[in-house]
């Protein structure tokens, strides 16, 4: 779709921007730390 695409540009600019990459990498090690911390969970119950 027209948004999807608007919005991947959109992404993609701000990804060659500093704040945008710090941003993306602040977000993307979150998510890791997330699913880190769940896989340990779930080792725990086994």
């Amino acid at each position: 779709s027209i948004k999807s695409e608007e919005k991947r540009k959109q992404t993609e600019s701000e990804f060659l921007n500093d704040d945008g990459l710090k941003e993306l990498q602040e977000v993307f090690n979150s998510q890791v730390d997330v699913k880190s911390i769940k896989s340990i969970k779930e080792s725990d119950n086994v």
